[in-house]
């Protein structure tokens, strides 16, 4: 190519260029174009079978189940400890303050635009206390929340205890999948929060620090405990 050619193409490339770019520009400004966004690690990481440990919103996350294109997820830690509700009254999971926070100061606030977006609405059955056979209230529809008895039971390993119940206490499920559901609050075993009512609307059932799961529950407030929370997210 001779040199009066490639002057020509260099030309009319550098023509193109300063009408194309600035053109897409205006138009991701004004929204008719959208700027492709990558889509968080995490996605790749369970893409790839990673269970443990995978970065979103800036806590680390335990995979518990993939279903297609979504996954359920639930912090690895145990990220602060608050009240159930804010009053020692009857509660359940539909009306209590955790579940405002969650979804609403939680949600915004810890979460970009992006991640949000790839957090799904679903709605969670909360069923009653097998053991005492306490109301759990009506479905929800969530974006953040807690696990139920039933949940924890499932996806941390069931000995039979929930159905049977344990041979050796009337209040807790205590068996081989202890270490499994246990949880740290700054580096330190600790409580943490399930969404089921306990033996009466004024207790919640909670994971013990050793990993039992308390059928009992504890008091809605003013007793603090640990916050995990868990989500459905958008894989696609």
């Amino acid at each position: 190519m001779t040199e009066e050619k490639i002057f020509i193409w260099r030309a009319i490339g550098f023509i193109l260029a300063s009408i194309v770019l600035p053109t897409i520009a205006i138009l991701v400004s004004l929204g008719i174009v959208r700027r492709r966004t990558p889509k968080p690690t995490i996605v790749a990481e369970i893409a790839r079978g990673k269970k443990r440990n995978p970065p979103f919103g800036g806590y680390t996350w335990r995979v518990l189940d993939v279903q297609d294109d979504r996954a359920l997820l639930i912090t690895e830690d145990i990220i602060e400890e608050r009240r159930y509700h804010d009053k020692w009254n009857e509660v359940t999971w539909e009306t209590c303050a955790l579940r405002d926070y969650l979804n609403g100061n939680f949600f915004y606030g810890k979460f970009c635009a992006q991640e949000q977006a790839m957090i799904l609405e679903i709605t969670n059955a909360n069923l009653d206390n097998q053991w005492f056979e306490t109301k759990g209230g009506y479905p929800t529809k969530d974006k953040v929340f807690l696990l139920s008895i039933e949940e924890v039971v499932k996806y941390f390993g069931d000995s039979g205890q929930l159905q049977n119940k344990n041979p050796e206490s009337e209040y807790w499920i205590n068996d081989r999948y202890n270490k499994e559901r246990a949880a740290k609050c700054n580096n330190a075993g600790s409580w943490w929060w399930l969404r089921s009512p306990g033996n009466t609307q004024r207790n919640a059932a909670d994971v013990g620090s050793d990993g039992f799961v308390n059928l009992v529950g504890d008091n809605v407030s003013p007793t603090s405990c640990g916050v995990r929370p868990a989500l459905w997210l958008n894989l696609a």
